[in-house]
């Protein structure tokens, strides 16, 4: 399992085993050609064969019973494929009967990627930072800014170390609450209170 900042409900588990799987079989049609020219920041810091073997270390470690923190180039990757899972199912969703679309035993409304990340992602402090404004090193040293996502800003290849799961042992890893109802217009759907919008 992976460690996110709470732990992944079933329907959440399903989307990133689903978005995991598409991300995996496309590797393995890509040849590298391909693969730099989707202009991706992964792809543009990940040869092809060693992005290959990190979607298979995700997918392995997401099936796992054991829980593993990730390093921001695999965040990168995870956060890519979500996003990519979440643009073909909304589209499939839109033009479906009541907006919805089976995912395993469950029919699922549009999927909010940011809610996603807002909900499960630690933060996107891996976002790497558009081409013409990355920090000096003074500022990069004052943001604590990791030199993973220096690279991953600039394109470099990560050493193989950077592609490392830990495994972990969480301490109270509290699951979020209900973010699928009968109603939902969208997934997650947030509590609402009579002031707005909870945290979830």
């Amino acid at each position: 399992m992976i460690y996110f900042q709470c732990r992944p409900d079933e329907v959440f588990n399903l989307i990133v085993e689903e978005a995991l799987e598409i991300a995996l079989d496309q590797m393995r049609v890509l040849n590298d050609t391909d693969w730099e020219s989707l202009g991706t920041f992964s792809s543009r810091c990940l040869p092809r064969l060693v992005a290959l073997k990190c979607f298979e270390d995700l997918l392995s470690a997401h099936r796992s019973r054991d829980v593993f923190r990730l390093s921001d180039y695999l965040w990168l990757l995870l956060y890519e494929s979500l996003a990519a899972y979440c643009e073909i199912h909304n589209d499939l969703a839109q033009d479906s009967p009541g907006g919805r679309v089976a995912v395993g035993e469950y029919r699922i409304p549009a999927i909010d990627c940011d809610g996603l990340c807002e909900v499960f992602f630690w933060d996107m402090d891996f976002a790497p930072f558009p081409e013409g404004m990355i920090p000096g090193a003074e500022l990069r040293k004052a943001m604590g800014m990791s030199g993973q996502v220096f690279g991953i800003s600039t394109g470099l290849q990560p050493h193989s170390s950077e592609l490392e799961l830990t495994k972990v042992n969480p301490k109270n890893w509290e699951g979020a609450d209900e973010l699928l109802r009968a109603d939902s217009a969208e997934y997650p759907d947030f509590p609402i209170d009579d002031d707005g919008p909870v945290d979830a």
